[in-house]
């Protein structure tokens, strides 16, 4: 049977996840998203195998079973329970995956054979951590706040409000929407009047990073360009 302190220690190591709630969301959702695609008989090994603690992950709801698809289909669906994007997603689940073979090749194996060659790319482990950019300290918060135009905030989260007419509240919006979008991240934004509001944080640790500060940036252009648009 797999060390459940191994198993989750090596998956922290691999993802860059100091959090253990996350990390057993992590291993949850990559386990709970592999078990359905590998038939009867090779989700009984992985469950025997797996600490007893997370046996539930791969017991099937339903007595159907559903049709094979492929990585990207998997990959999405772990993304969706995590909430996180599709690239971290992917790496998170070769993080869980890759330990799974360092902790028991042999269950490892037959959870692979079982998923077939087009999963093999799932199964290799992860240069870097997958969990995303580093928080920022307070001082690198201090000198990013500098930089950007009337943010405040902490390492937990910056905002910045600005006033336009409500004709240029949704011109923006969709501009700020697009910028987020380019960097795979996310803004929240809140209308009121001829207000609008703008919150950025990282959505899977709440802390700030260097993405974060850079998609300020980006809303700091946006604003500038809207104020000035003819």
């Amino acid at each position: 049977m797999i060390d459940y302190e191994d198993f989750v220690a090596g998956i922290r190591e691999r993802t860059g996840l100091a959090d253990a709630r996350q990390v057993r969301e992590v291993t949850w959702a990559v386990l709970a998203s592999v078990a359905p695609r590998v038939g009867p008989e090779p989700r009984r090994e992985l469950s025997r195998a797996l600490p007893a603690t997370m046996r539930a992950a791969v017991v099937l709801p339903g007595r159907r079973e559903p049709e094979l698809a492929g990585p990207d289909d998997m990959v999405g669906e772990i993304s969706q329970r995590l909430g996180r994007p599709t690239d971290q997603a992917r790496a998170l689940t070769r993080a869980v995956l890759a330990q799974l073979c360092e902790v028991d090749p042999d269950t490892a194996g037959v959870v692979s054979r079982a998923l077939g060659p087009r999963f093999a790319g799932l199964f290799e482990p992860v240069e870097q951590p997958a969990a995303g950019p580093a928080p920022l300290t307070e001082q690198q918060m201090v000198a990013a706040l500098g930089a950007l135009t009337n943010w405040a905030g902490d390492n937990r989260g910056i905002t910045r409000t600005v006033v336009l007419p409500a004709d240029r509240h949704l011109p923006l919006i969709h501009r700020v929407r697009r910028e987020a979008t380019a960097l795979n991240h996310r803004a929240m934004i809140a209308e009121h009047g001829e207000t609008i509001t703008f919150s950025v944080c990282a959505p899977d640790s709440g802390d700030v990073t260097k993405l974060d500060i850079k998609l300020a940036a980006r809303i700091d252009s946006a604003v500038i360009d809207m104020a000035f648009a003819g």
